[in-house]
């Protein structure tokens, strides 16, 4: 479904809750006003659907808001459904525009005003021109990632003031299945073709795998390219990746790095919908306790923003947060 990206950013303009606050645009059926709350255009009116919030980012990025962030009497920062990737940065830069035309309606400062994308397997271009220098400066969202990342570790830099970040990994359900959560699947009773849940052994299924694949072949050399990081892979071809990660992680001492390259041209959307419980037999209810568990362990993964590191993958989604907040308030 197309939306209305002026109507939808007049609304988000006109929230008065949104004052002063860091606000931070993400893929999903659009939202409008609070994290478990999702408004889907009807004509030029919004309808709300909690239930459809929940199936999105907003919701799991509001769950991951570190407890370091409030400390200081600051308000959290609030993340917002706007549609697909490429609508959520259409939306941004409109935001940019209306807030630039209009300075005296709105109730959103762009200067705390984010968007945060997925990598993705295809590529993206943003809009450069000389009216939005102050908030992005790249041409590409894969300039973005290989800015912020490089094999698997979150390059932070003081001197990164985009607007625009990017995740780590393909999609945010790369972030449920990293080898530091195999404990707390455990805990839950996370299953898999009927045997409890082994990431060690679900990594090499999903490199070997070949479902899934059509917009990796067709956007194969784009993903080469993004695998440079990691020379020792052969990208001659898809079979050719597939054989030489296998090689590679099987052979590795520390695993995350190749956990990491994996999830740089396969996706784990399509084997997380696969995992499930037999003690819940809704397996949408269980995802969403899941994920509601696994975004405590984020949001409390360093006790203050200063701690935060980015040695791993896992510490991607924290670092985004200490990036945001660096930014937004100029610390």
């Amino acid at each position: 479904m197309m939306i209305n990206i002026l109507a939808l950013s007049k609304f988000i303009l006109n929230q008065s809750a949104y004052n002063n606050r860091v606000i931070v645009l993400c893929e999903g059926k659009i939202t409008g006003s609070y994290a478990d709350i999702n408004l889907q255009q009807s004509g030029k009116r919004f309808t709300r659907s909690v239930k459809a919030a929940k199936q999105h980012d907003s919701h799991f990025y509001n769950k991951c808001k570190p407890d370091w962030w409030n400390t200081s009497g600051i308000k959290y920062p609030e993340f917002i459904n706007a549609g697909s990737r490429s609508e959520v940065l259409e939306t941004f830069f409109t935001l940019i525009d209306l807030c630039s035309e209009y300075p005296q309606n709105s109730n959103l400062d762009p200067e705390k005003l984010f968007a945060l994308v997925d990598l993705d397997i295809q590529s993206q271009s943003l809009k450069t021109n000389q009216a939005y220098n102050l908030y992005n400066t790249f041409q590409e969202v894969e300039e973005i990632f290989k800015k912020l990342y490089n094999q698997g570790k979150f390059e932070y830099s003081p001197d990164y003031k985009n607007h625009i970040l990017v995740t780590g990994l393909i999609h945010k359900e790369a972030y449920f299945v990293l080898s530091e959560l195999q404990d707390l699947l455990i805990e839950y009773k996370a299953q898999y073709n009927g045997n409890q849940l082994n990431l060690d052994a679900l990594y090499s299924e999903i490199a070997i795998d070949s479902n899934h694949t059509k917009d990796l072949a067709k956007h194969f050399n784009h993903i080469t390219q993004r695998l440079r990081q990691y020379p020792s892979l052969d990208c001659t071809n898809l079979p050719s990746l597939q054989t030489s990660w296998l090689s590679n992680y099987q052979n590795a001492n520390d695993r995350s790095t190749w956990i990491n390259a994996l999830f740089l041209f396969k996706k784990a959307k399509p084997y997380w919908e696969k995992i499930y419980s037999t003690d819940i037999p809704n397996t949408h209810i269980f995802h969403d306790q899941l994920c509601d568990v696994i975004s405590q362990f984020y949001r409390t993964r360093f006790r203050n923003k200063d701690d935060v590191i980015g040695e791993l993958p896992i510490d991607h989604i924290p670092c985004l947060f200490r990036t945001i907040y660096h930014i937004a308030y100029k610390v």
